[in-house]
């Protein structure tokens, strides 16, 4: 369904319009669910600002994403948010990957007005979860501040070997990455080392295995998992900082949730997306 905007005004003010007899709820359900385009963009700011000679256009069904092989948590005309699947880069290496977070992503984008899009952070290859792309290098290095600031809530879940020593725990110390992106604890004098913090909450736990939930407040590399095994905890299915016999197919950690104010709009964004952890802990 299409329709022309004739007006100055908010974009749920025009959704009203084009949807009298609909609850408010159900008219932000078409927001919340990416079937609400203006001018080919998909949008979800509900008070956006809109003007007369603009494009509405309302998708029959939810946009999904599936033959792209990632799944689109949000997306605006300055930001996207994806849940990243395991076994899968981030962006490519000096072996220059052919398949990557990245490279899906910007084959998506392509389709669109953008022709281009911008790294903010990374995901270890073998961890799943949220990732954030900007549509613009400003935007970008704005995210990136941000991350480096800390003022970006980031939640990850994991499934640990046994079970933690108390119902929740701080872990701050130093880091150094070595050979073949092995990293350890060391001393602060260590050359090269770098201050690590990750904050550690148990959920629940069976005779073999905890959930937790991770707020780290610095983003190292391989961070939580060297944290965790530094524990006697380490996550299920991490074959490089675990001897563990136990079995898994995948490694058992996932960036779940962002916290963040919207780089542009300054409006407080909550991104969640859930583990698919049920078959490891059971």
């Amino acid at each position: 369904m299409k329709h022309n905007v004739t007006k100055d005004g908010l974009l749920i003010d025009e959704l009203k319009l084009i949807y009298p007899d609909r609850s408010m709820n159900k008219i932000r359900a078409l927001l919340t669910n990416n079937r609400v385009l203006l001018d080919g963009v998909v949008v979800h700011e509900a008070k956006r600002e809109i003007f007369n000679g603009q494009k509405i256009e309302i998708k029959n069904k939810i946009l999904k994403k599936k033959k792209l092989g990632f799944e689109i948590i949000y997306e605006d005309e300055y930001l996207i948010v994806v849940n990243k699947p395991q076994k899968l880069l981030s962006v490519s290496t000096n072996k220059l990957e052919d398949d990557t977070m990245h490279s899906r992503v910007l084959n998506y984008i392509k389709n669109s007005k953008n022709r281009w899009i911008w790294i903010v952070h990374r995901l270890d290859k073998d961890t799943s979860g949220l990732m954030i792309f900007a549509k613009s290098e400003s935007v970008k290095k704005q995210l990136q501040k941000m991350f480096s600031n800390n003022s970006i809530t980031r939640i990850y879940y994991a499934i640990v070997e046994g079970i933690p020593y108390e119902q929740s725990g701080r872990i701050e110390n130093y880091i150094v990455e070595g050979k073949n992106l092995f990293v350890r604890e060391c001393k602060k004098s260590t050359i090269g080392s770098r201050k690590a913090i990750t904050n550690w909450m148990l959920l629940r736990n069976n005779n073999d295995f905890s959930l937790l939930k991770i707020i780290i407040e610095t983003g190292r590399r391989n961070q939580i998992r060297v944290h965790l095994a530094g524990i006697k905890c380490p996550v299920v299915g991490d074959k490089k900082y675990s001897n563990s016999k136990h079995i898994s197919d995948r490694l058992a950690l996932h960036a779940g949730e962002l916290e963040l104010l919207h780089p542009v709009t300054n409006e407080k964004i909550t991104f969640k997306c859930e583990h698919n952890f049920r078959k490891i802990y059971t």
